[in-house]
């Protein structure tokens, strides 16, 4: 089973049917109450938990069951204790219904199955696969940096849980390589010397120290572990806001203040630690 990540909207989400439920005990509705909405808006919740931890195609899967099982079952019931021309016309469409949800359902199965299969009968053509799906998204995410002249480069991928998919997007004038690793948080390498590590730090690092401080961005989009598509989706949107912001620091400031960023990283490394600290002793109390 899924959790339920409680991100702010889904926070608002299970507020609001938690109301509703309240509503509907204590104030007079109509037959059924808010029942009927409240499971709705849970089941919204769910849903874009599923996306936010394992991506689209599982989110419209368990989507689809959530919403045919209902439907048949309340098909089912209004059959069998109503006479109308309705109910039989309903009745009519049930077995239609059924065999649409098993196809559905079947399909999924199918899917996984040859997915699972491809991948113990021949992994290297899995792993071209999967890195084909990977350069789909990076460029359907990332396609304002490749209008900008960023270029793809290091696409991997490795089917094991420590290690997985891994890519980077190299700046046109070569002073900036955006990592992107299954195991770690995105990371820039700056300047041309990329192999001196002082001038590495996480994008989320680099944007609290181009805003002075201001925007923590901090450990809110690492609680659970994110599918490829969330990741890029969160990367992507961080890169439109600051991407300008980047580059004319890059221009303008770096040769000066580059020797700072080292010890920034380090000093936004022990806030993270110090923010999971903080959280973790919350949740004992």
């Amino acid at each position: 089973m899924f959790p339920i990540k409680l991100d702010k909207i889904n926070i608002i989400l299970l507020a609001t049917a938690g109301l509703l439920g309240a509503w509907s005990i204590f104030i007079p509705v109509p037959a059924g109450g808010f029942f009927p909405l409240v499971l709705a808006v849970v089941l919204i919740a769910y849903i874009r938990s599923i996306y936010l931890i394992s991506g689209r195609n599982m989110a419209l899967l368990m989507s689809l069951i959530f919403l045919l099982i209902p439907l048949v079952l309340y098909t089912f019931y209004y059959t069998l204790t109503s006479n109308t021309t309705t109910a039989n016309i309903i009745g009519k469409f049930l077995p239609r219904i059924l065999i649409l949800f098993a196809v559905l359902l079947g399909i999924g199965i199918l899917y996984t199955i040859t997915k699972i299969g491809i991948a113990i009968i021949s992994p290297e053509t899995s792993n071209r696969l999967e890195l084909s799906r990977i350069l789909r998204d990076a460029k359907s995410h990332f396609g304002f940096l490749l209008e900008k002249g960023y270029k793809i480069s290091g696409l991997k991928y490795v089917n094991h849980p420590y290690a997985g998919w891994h890519l980077q997007l190299d700046s046109p004038d070569d002073v900036m390589v955006i990592i992107l690793d299954q195991q770690e948080r995105p990371l820039l390498v700056l300047g041309k010397e990329k192999t001196d590590n002082q001038y590495q730090i996480f994008l989320e690092a680099m944007i609290y120290y181009l805003t002075e401080k201001k925007v923590f961005i901090g450990n809110s989009s690492n609680e659970a572990i994110p599918s490829r598509s969330q990741v890029f989706k969160e990367t992507a949107k961080l890169l439109k806001s600051y991407i300008n912001q980047i580059e004319d620091y890059l221009r303008d400031d770096f040769e000066k203040s580059k020797h700072e960023l080292g010890n920034f990283q380090e000093q936004y490394v022990n806030l993270l630690i110090q923010e999971s600290e903080q959280r973790h002793k919350t949740r004992k109390q």
